[in-house]
């Protein structure tokens, strides 16, 4: 069964902040005694997410 996968664009702000939540519900998970595996993986995913690049038409004069 594969799974579908879902793009969120995030400007830094809001990519701080999902990591910084993500962060408190795994020190929370770990103050129970519970795995954190799952939220680890998410936070890299995030973290080492790309950045859009700007378009070359934008950087370019016209010829």
């Amino acid at each position: 069964m594969s799974q579908e996968k879902v793009m969120v664009a995030l400007d830094n702000f809001e990519k701080c902040l999902l990591i910084s939540g993500l962060s408190n519900m795994r020190n929370i998970r770990i103050q129970n005694g519970e795995p954190t595996q799952d939220l680890e993986r998410l936070m890299l995913k995030v973290m080492d997410a790309p950045t859009p690049k700007e378009s070359r038409r934008d950087t370019h004069e016209e010829r």
